[in-house]
């Protein structure tokens, strides 16, 4: 019984070798769609040197098996308006608390999949994100890992693709559900808060 079990895993483990794909690529992200007026104006008062028109440079490896399942790493090199409008919160008592002026890596990790049908391929993923920040610049306290929805779709032509991918990000799982929630229900002003966390990205891809 053991040898069966241990060959069932071993074909599975072979498997998920044979059937597999591995991606490189790069991503583009345009910072003037993402920037608020308020963190360029802010950005602007504290005489930051990176503006809001940059666009953002991400590192992408990805993993797809058995044709449906993926998983990936994405990397987004972030100026500091991006941190800073990231970090910027408000406290329970209303009081509104400034982010971090300083450079940093946004980091996602996302499980889901990315069936393809010829040249074409869609993708829906759910992950976490996480990110950091160099301690030279501030000490900053761990937030913890938030949470992220992906969804997109490319065109293959070749060992190369194109795609188009939208992620939208969340500090936690509890304020995931309460935004899906408030969609579901329709409730006012849930949509622009859902649009208002997508980051809108185009990648470029190496198919191995």
């Amino acid at each position: 019984m053991k040898k069966k079990i241990a060959v069932l895993i071993t074909l599975v483990l072979l498997s998920t070798t044979i059937f597999a794909e591995i991606e490189l690529g790069l991503s583009f992200t345009p910072g003037d769609v993402l920037v608020t007026e308020e963190t360029a104006a802010a950005m602007q008062w504290v005489g930051a040197d990176s503006t809001s028109d940059e666009s953002l440079l991400g590192f992408h490896f990805g993993y797809s098996f058995w044709w449906l399942f993926y998983a990936s790493y994405d990397s987004l090199i972030v100026p500091p308006w991006f941190v800073y409008q990231t970090t910027t919160y408000t406290e329970a008592d209303g009081t509104p608390v400034s982010g971090i002026n300083a450079p940093g890596f946004m980091n996602f990790l996302d499980f889901g999949i990315r069936p393809k049908i010829g040249p074409i391929y869609l993708l829906a993923t759910i992950g976490f994100n996480d990110l950091y920040i160099h301690s030279q610049y501030e000490q900053v306290e761990d937030a913890g890992l938030g949470v992220n929805l992906r969804i997109g779709a490319g065109y293959q032509f070749g060992a190369f693709s194109i795609n188009f991918t939208g992620t939208s990000m969340f500090n936690s799982f509890d304020q995931l559900s309460a935004t899906m929630s408030r969609l579901s229900d329709q409730e006012p002003g849930a949509m622009d808060d859902f649009m208002s966390r997508i980051i809108p990205s185009i990648g470029f891809v190496l198919h191995l």
